[in-house]
């Protein structure tokens, strides 16, 4: 029999379930792993900054020493670090990454909470009723870590707000009104830029790429809880329920594949 045990820390589930586990993480993998390219972009920057100015330094150096030898690479390496700046992380890709994960997460909840495994039967759960009561029990509460410690700021927005910026990412590319996106480095901007639209009666909040990932991160946690709780107190409709989830992922479910497993 499947069992699924979550301590907040650490899962321990019967290889039959490896594979929900294993499906989201690479979607994490795959969100942490275009979170970082902002910062990865800085750095390399900044230690391109500093090998030139190293090269700088030894060039002086060897001019003091008499030593017959030209410096001719400094333009070449201002040019790698201008076209850096022209890699540009994606905010907007980033929250639809983001949202593409939560309707992940809801679609599992509706398989697990309705007991059903068809796409027609769970297209039919998804909707905007769904959507607000799913976020209001994961997201938008007080049982979620990261909401608790910006309780705050998401107080001044709700369910429906969140639902207006998915679809208006998802069908126009844009946000929808009362909420902005920024990236994270910005927060703080963010916070001043709010005081002042309120002050002009405009109740429009910023979220970040940080702030919804970790909401996401804490939701689902309190969704491996609510998994747990119904194992250890009911073992047979545990059964009952995640073995939709579980259909679900190896139906749809895709997988990596490296280059060096490719054998053409």
């Amino acid at each position: 029999m499947s069992h699924f045990i979550f301590n907040n820390k650490e899962v321990n589930i019967s290889p039959d379930l490896r594979p929900i586990i294993i499906f989201l993480q690479t979607i994490e993998e795959d969100i942490e792993e275009n979170n970082s390219l902002f910062e990865k972009k800085k750095k390399t920057k900044e230690n391109m900054l500093k090998l030139l100015n190293l090269c700088k330094s030894m060039t002086q150096r060897m001019k003091d020493e008499n030593i017959n030898f030209e410096f001719k690479d400094q333009d070449y390496i201002l040019k790698l670090t201008d076209e850096l700046d022209l890699i540009q992380y994606s905010l907007r890709f980033q929250f639809l990454g983001l949202f593409a994960y939560i309707e992940t997460l809801m679609t599992f909840h509706i398989a697990y909470t309705h007991k059903i495994d068809s796409e027609a039967e769970i297209i039919k759960f998804s909707n905007e009723k769904t959507f607000k009561q799913f976020w209001n029990r994961y997201f938008f509460t007080k049982n979620n870590e990261y909401y608790k410690s910006r309780k705050k700021i998401f107080s001044k927005t709700n369910a429906d707000t969140v639902r207006k910026l998915r679809n208006g990412l998802f069908h126009f590319l844009s946000p929808g009104q009362g909420i902005g996106m920024i990236h994270h480095e910005f927060s703080q901007k963010a916070r001043k830029i709010e005081k002042k639209i309120f002050k002009k009666g405009a109740g429009t909040i910023f979220i970040s790429d940080k702030d919804l990932y970790s909401l996401t991160t804490d939701a689902f946690k309190l969704i491996m809880k609510d998994w747990s709780d119904d194992y250890l107190n009911n073992p047979e409709l545990f059964q009952e329920s995640i073995k939709n989830v579980s259909s679900i992922v190896v139906r749809n479910g895709g997988h990596k594949i490296q280059d060096k497993h490719i054998n053409i």
